[in-house]
């Protein structure tokens, strides 16, 4: 894999009827939007979900081509 950088940014889904979040790495690729899953989160407020969805991210936690 080749080293870049790019801007990427996460996506935290809820399913109906849940509070867990489940969340997605998102970025822009050759004009599509390609997306991994990070991990699952059950935070009661967003914000501790997007913190601990950017440290997955950081640590490389679940990220796999």
């Amino acid at each position: 894999m080749e080293d870049r950088t790019v801007t990427a940014s996460i996506a935290l889904r809820v399913q109906p009827n849940s509070r867990r979040s489940y969340a997605y790495l998102r970025w822009s690729e050759s004009g599509r939007s390609p997306e991994r899953y990070v991990g699952d989160l059950d935070a009661l407020y967003r914000m501790p979900d997007f913190r601990r969805a950017g440290r997955l991210v950081l640590e490389g936690q679940r990220l796999s081509a």
